[in-house]
């Protein structure tokens, strides 16, 4: 299948670009999350639905969403679900104590978290669990096209590594990770269709700077969560058709 080198030039929302590709390659797998394949076409439905709740749920462009997940395709589905909001995402520690993980939400004024079941967060900070009453509430929920005008609105808080003590991060807008994948295509040579392994946190700031790229780019993202041994990883990328990969 041919490569068409994605234009980023007049692009209001990143939500936009999944959309251009479920239209182009429908069938193509977006996220593979073990026996679980996210195709483009699944992808972008999936975006809307979780859009439509998060809405429901008094989401508006400007808020912020905290996300306590492990890394499971549903983490990336709702980083974008929120950003078709013009709402940033803020991925906790799901591994966290509950101290560290309210701190991060008063630091940040998180307005709700998303979080797997058995994730404990702060009773204190409104929490929804992503359970089967999410997935139902999510199918029942009015789809919701992404708002046009979010190229300068925060896509993601990035927490960044210090010694203070307290917690810091930076605002990556839609306009910066729309930049970043160019800078990301154009310094690794993405001429091609890739399958990129994904093997550390999604809420690793460095990991994420690699790999949603690729999902703007058209690109596979497979999963593949720590903890593993080298001879897995190895093992992964010689039986999964793997092309690239970045791990520390």
């Amino acid at each position: 299948m041919s490569f068409v080198e994605p234009s980023f030039g007049d692009v209001g929302n990143v939500v936009e670009i999944i959309h251009s590709h479920a239209a182009a390659t429908p069938t193509r797998p977006a996220i593979v999350d073990g026996a679980r394949i996210v195709t483009y076409a699944e992808l972008q439905l999936l975006i809307a639905q979780y859009a439509g709740c998060l809405y429901d749920l008094g989401l508006r462009p400007g808020g912020r969403l905290g996300l306590a997940l492990r890394d499971h395709a549903d983490h990336l589905v709702l980083m974008f679900a929120a950003a078709s909001l013009g709402v940033a995402t803020l991925s906790l520690n799901w591994r966290g104590k509950v101290e560290e993980k309210q701190q991060v939400a008063n630091t940040f004024s998180l307005q709700l978290i998303i979080a797997d079941p058995d994730v404990r967060t702060p009773a204190w900070v409104r929490t929804v669990p992503l359970d089967a009453a999410w997935r139902r509430a999510a199918e029942q929920a009015r789809p919701r096209e992404p708002i046009v005008s979010a190229r300068d609105l925060p896509f993601r808080i990035l927490l960044t590594s210090g010694t203070t003590g307290l917690p810091r991060g930076v605002e990556l807008t839609h306009l910066g990770l729309l930049a970043w994948s160019d800078v990301a295509r154009l310094g690794l040579r993405l001429t091609t269709w890739h399958r990129h392994l994904s093997p550390l946190p999604l809420a690793f700031t460095g990991i994420l700077c690699y790999t949603l790229p690729h999902l703007l780019l058209g690109n596979t993202i497979e999963l593949f969560p720590p903890l593993f041994t080298p001879e897995e990883f190895i093992d992964a990328v010689r039986t999964r058709a793997i092309s690239g990969s970045v791990i520390v």
